[in-house]
């Protein structure tokens, strides 16, 4: 486990893939709920963390809310060896 500090969070509107497919102009118009359906946005919360060099975490956003600029953080791995981002009591 590695002890770092948080430099940054960032928030992405993401899109899932393949949720989405291409719109057909004609068959669109006549068949929208066949031809034509929006893709499914995803929120996806990262914090940009100082260990040894610069590293960017996708975290939950529980833990996005909590997490501010200057935060001591560890850096563990979860059961299936996935890092993961854990903070420090203040």
């Amino acid at each position: 486990m590695k002890q770092g500090i948080v430099e940054d969070k960032e928030y992405r509107k993401d899109y899932e893939a393949g949720s989405g497919s291409l719109s057909t102009p004609l068959l669109g118009h006549l068949f929208p709920k066949l031809f034509h359906q929006e893709m499914r946005p995803i929120d996806r919360y990262f914090v940009i963390v100082r260990v040894d060099g610069l590293y960017r975490y996708e975290v939950e956003k529980e833990l996005y809310d909590r997490i501010e600029k200057g935060d001591k953080v560890v850096i563990g791995t979860d059961k299936f060896g996935m890092p993961g981002v854990i903070l420090v009591d203040k």
